[in-house]
């Protein structure tokens, strides 16, 4: 962009510049006659005239200079200006005394002159001096032709390399001066752009701090507006601050109740229960079951709710911790073994790493404890089955450190930040795999900062996860603090205790269950689909259902929607929180897919608000519930949906069954209306014969007569008579298919008979029609004795339809390999012949008429188009059906179906 202005810059100089070289040349040039007159009186006239012209040519010249679409070549035009000035002297110089002539030094002064008045570059300047010192030579060498006769005196005279040498002097100064020139020109210009663009800078910046200090006025009033509101806001946060310290305290208490009021009837619950589980040798298979699992959620549940109560406390700071002397060795020693019956559930190794015997710390045992169940759950949790998980136990000089290392899947880089966030989950989506609520990190990293540790996580995709927690040593004199009473920490009551130990060591290992395969429970007339990834739940649901249902279960969605597809049920009952694809998009495409359109689906799911409802219906759910409820509601819900699915089927049988007999009705009327038309064209047909068939045996016989009476050498009336005796059989041949198709069903003598024999024969008939199209047949029948039908008419058929083949097959040009498949097979009741080519085949459009009488796909004079209607009557006669099926440009295959006795 700045090198354009400056190129419209100097285009501008040059033509400002190269008028004033005009203006100059013109008024110098004429000058020159003042010398002419004293030093070449006799050559004044014919100067005048040469210096006239070149004046003429310099005015010219000037007025291009006005003209806005010449004035873009100004290169051009200043060394034209400078031809125009030089050339008439180069001419003086010829016409006087050629090196001699004194003019040679005005051509010094017009190499000067234009190298330093017209902004030339270097490569124009020397092109104008090289210019003028090429004219200058040639002019001396005409001199010398002209005045000696010969060259060679140019050459030995030496002003002529004297003043040569001169003008190429002061060419190479001009060209230096005009290179200088042209590169001072180019920065200047550069400065100058410089100086406009700060200029304008500054323009802005003066603009910008008038802005800024309109804006500091009104932002000074702004201030103090503000300063007053503050004002009054300090004193609304004060009495703020005092209703939020009340808030604080009434918080405290209520968390405190809350403890009480959960923490009591999930004790209650837990305790009866587990006594219930030590006589479980008397309990029914099925209530020891239940109480499996109503021991295993209310653990979880008192886990969550400790959790809860813990981090709260430890954002109000009313945590504090009991302090005792631990050796980190023995106590997760301790921990390790506690745990790894969960481990051995998912057959993962665990081990222990010691590097010193003992490693004394300053800890809270409880405390700890929650620490490295967190992340001993969670390395079970997320390890794969046959997996690993080792814990280096090792110490520095400050330090234990404690290393949790797992084989597990890992984590994503730019998780890791967040994993210790409270209520972060790296997998928060609908369709995760493992359970959790996102508080174990978060509570974990709270209870080590509250001994003074630190903790840090590594961990690669799909190779494992390490855990790192560093706790400060044992200290000389350990400071015990006791524990707050509203904390709730002495539980005297043995009951409590026990619960909450219980509680604190319960793990929730998630079984691998996504992909396999369930176990199908139940045999009612009726099928429902169970699609949970909570195992207890869905176990407790299939088990509660297979008293009345055959029950199906899928812990993915992915796998829900493939039994869905492979069994249909009736009912999918479906949560929406799954593995790999979520409930709502089950949903959709069970909706989208044909099989699965009409299953009815309810809904599962813990989200409250109508949203998640109409979410559900409009992704095709046909109805809705809300955890928690009752098996009698379910068991409810599903009863009204299959009572709809079973009327809903119902109407579709009617709907087939109405829909089968009016295709049925359609099929009889079509072959009434078939029946009636080859009944009409029988007739017809029949009088054809009777009115044909004597006067051409007649014409037959006297054909035969003509042609023993003619001279062999009579070749054109031989030619006439066989073309006329070729029409004669074609007549024949279409009274013959006549008299087949008008007295086809005469012939109802049926016999047993030998279906190979029958193509046999057919075949050898038309031998000549398959040696013509270089057809191959290729026989596969199976033998039967259990056929009966009238051998000729079958013969008939199979000779008509192996010459279509064979003509189908030699109009197809490129046809390799032409050949014709005979099949016949008994399946079932039914004997199935096939007879299929690699002929042109039929066009989709033709398909349906080709065996109406009369119509043909040949051309005309190729066919009556009755050899496919006949073979339809012969088949119809034997209570059979053939069928066709083609592929244009590729084949054609005839089916036929004929009843075994």
């Amino acid at each position: 962009m700045l090198l354009e202005k400056y190129q419209i810059e100097d285009n501008e100089r040059r033509i400002n510049l190269s008028k004033v070289g005009c203006i100059l040349s013109f008024v110098l040039v004429p000058a020159g006659l003042v010398i002419d007159h004293y030093i070449y009186t006799d050559k004044v006239y014919i100067f005048l005239i040469v210096r006239f012209i070149s004046s003429l040519l310099l005015l010219a010249l000037y007025i291009l200079h006005f003209v806005n679409r010449i004035k873009k070549y100004a290169k051009q035009l200043g060394i034209l200006l400078a031809f125009f000035t030089y050339l008439p002297l180069c001419y003086i110089i010829y016409a006087t005394n050629g090196s001699a002539s004194p003019y040679y030094a005005y051509l010094n002064l017009v190499i000067l002159a234009f190298g330093v008045l017209l902004p030339w570059s270097l490569k124009e300047t020397m092109f104008v001096s090289l210019s003028i010192l090429i004219t200058y030579i040639l002019s001396c060498i005409l001199y010398s032709l002209h005045s000696v006769g010969h060259i060679q005196f140019i050459f030995e005279d030496h002003i002529f390399y004297n003043n040569a040498f001169f003008i190429l002097l002061t060419g190479i100064i001009s060209s230096t001066s005009s290179y200088y020139n042209s590169i001072a020109r180019f920065k200047d210009y550069l400065l100058r752009a410089e100086l406009a663009q700060q200029k304008l800078k500054q323009e802005e910046i003066n603009k910008s701090l008038e802005s800024v200090n309109n804006e500091l006025g009104i932002s000074k009033i702004k201030l103090e507006t503000i300063n007053n509101d503050l004002i009054d806001t300090n004193s609304t946060l004060e009495i703020t601050n005092i209703k939020l310290k009340e808030m604080d305290q009434l918080k405290s208490e209520f968390f405190s109740n809350i403890q009480h009021e959960l923490r009591t009837p999930l004790t209650l619950i837990l305790s009866p229960i587990e006594e219930l589980l030590t006589k479980s040798h008397e309990l029914p298979g099925k209530i020891h079951e239940t109480l499996v699992v109503a021991q295993k959620n209310s653990l979880r549940l008192l886990k969550l709710v400790n959790e809860s109560l813990d981090i709260v406390r430890l954002e109000e700071g009313k945590m504090n911790l009991t302090l005792l002397s631990i050796d980190i060795n023995t106590f997760i020693l301790g921990i390790v073994e506690s745990i790894r019956y969960a481990a051995a559930k998912k057959r993962i190794k665990i081990s222990t790493v010691r590097h010193l015997e003992t490693i004394i710390i300053d800890g809270d045992p409880d405390r700890l404890d929650k620490v490295f169940i967190n992340l001993l759950n969670n390395a079970i949790k997320f390890t794969p089955n046959n997996g690993s998980i080792e814990i280096d136990i090792n110490s520095d000089d400050e330090f234990a450190i404690i290393k949790v290392i797992d084989s597990g899947i890992g984590i994503e880089e730019d998780q890791l930040p967040r994993i210790f966030k409270r209520f972060h989950q790296v997998d928060g989506s609908t369709t995760k795999i493992h359970q959790g609520v996102g508080i174990g990190l978060a509570l974990t990293i709270d209870l080590v900062k509250s001994h003074n540790g630190t903790i840090k996580v590594n961990s690669k995709v799909n190779e494992g996860t390490t855990f790192t927690i560093q706790l400060p040593l044992r200290k000389d004199q350990p400071e015990v603090k006791s524990v707050e009473i509203n904390e709730v920490r002495n539980d005297s009551d043995e009951l409590f205790a026990a619960a909450n130990k219980a509680a604190s060591r319960y793990i929730q290992i998630d079984e691998d269950s996504v992909s396999i395969d369930l176990p199908q429970l139940g045999s009612g007339e009726h099928t429902v689909l169970v699609v949970d990834d909570e195992p207890d739940m869905r176990r407790y649901l299939a088990n509660s259902l297979a008293e009345e249902y055959h029950v199906l279960q899928a812990a993915s969605g992915t796998k829900g929607l493939e039994l869905a597809i492979k069994e249909q049920p009736d009912i999918i009952l479906l949560d929406w929180m799954l593995p790999e694809m979520d409930g709502l998009e089950v949903c959709n495409k069970v909706r989208a897919n044909e099989l699965t359109k009409d299953i009815k689906i309810i809904l599962l799911t813990a989200l409250a608000g109508d949203e998640p409802k109409i979410k559900a219906l409009k992704a095709g759910a046909d109805d809705f519930m809300n955890k928690p409820f009752s098996t009698i509601e379910v068991k409810t819900r599903i009863a009204n949906l299959v009572h709809s699915v079973v009327l809903q089927k119902d109407l579709r049988n009617r709907y087939n069954e109405l829909n089968t007999a009016h295709k049925k009705l359609q099929e009889a009327e079509t072959q009434l209306v078939q029946s009636e038309k080859m009944s009409s064209l029988g007739t017809l047909a029949a009088g054809i014969l009777h009115e044909v068939n004597n006067p051409l045996n007649f014409m037959i016989t006297a054909l035969e007569f003509a042609k023993r009476e003619v001279d062999e050498n009579s070749t054109d009336l031989i030619e006439t008579l066989q073309d006329i005796d070729s029409g004669m059989k074609r007549i024949k041949n279409i009274v013959t298919d006549l008299n087949t198709f008008a007295y086809s069903d005469n012939d109802k003598r049926f016999e047993p008979i030998q279906i190979e024999e029958c193509i046999n024969i057919a075949t050898t008939l038309s031998s000549s029609e398959t040696k013509e199209s270089g057809v191959k047949i290729y026989k596969n029948i199976e033998k039967t004795d259990k056929l009966c039908g009238s051998k000729t008419q079958l013969i008939h058929l199979f000779i008509n339809l192996i010459v279509n083949a064979s003509k189908a097959v030699k109009e197809k040009s490129e046809a390799k390999d032409a050949k014709i498949e005979l099949t016949g097979k008994i399946i079932n009741d039914k004997y199935i012949l096939t007879v299929l080519d690699n002929g042109i085949g039929i066009n989709p459009e033709k398909i349906s008429k080709v065996f109406d009488p009369f119509f043909t796909t040949r051309d005309v004079g190729k066919g009556m188009g009755l050899g496919l209607s006949i073979c339809h009557t012969i088949i119809k006669n034997h209570n059979g059906e053939i069928y066709v099926n083609s592929k244009l440009n590729e084949w054609t295959k005839f089916s036929i179906e004929l009843p075994l006795e």
